[in-house]
């Protein structure tokens, strides 16, 4: 969908209907809705996964659990995506 919108938006001048038109400014901020819900829904947990140190055996694997973005903290609370 990403790279239709994409096509669309550079081709907007050739868009000439108004049914054309809005179809697409439709679609594009769906798309753009959407990214905005995967980014909340995956950027608390970014950050864990970015920190991960596996350790030398099994069960020894860590994540740092402070240095998460502040930003995400409301949304990590409400969603007990860290225990």
């Amino acid at each position: 969908m990403m790279m239709r919108a994409g096509d669309l938006m550079q081709r907007e001048s050739l868009l000439t209907t108004s049914g054309e038109r809005q179809l697409t400014q439709d679609m594009v901020r769906d798309l753009g809705k959407a990214m905005e819900d995967i980014s909340r829904a995956t950027g608390s947990v970014a950050h864990f996964y970015k920190t991960l140190e596996m350790g030398d055996s099994g069960a020894s694997a860590k994540v740092d659990m402070k240095g998460n973005q502040a930003s995400f903290q409301a949304l990590i609370e409400e969603v007990g995506s860290v225990q």
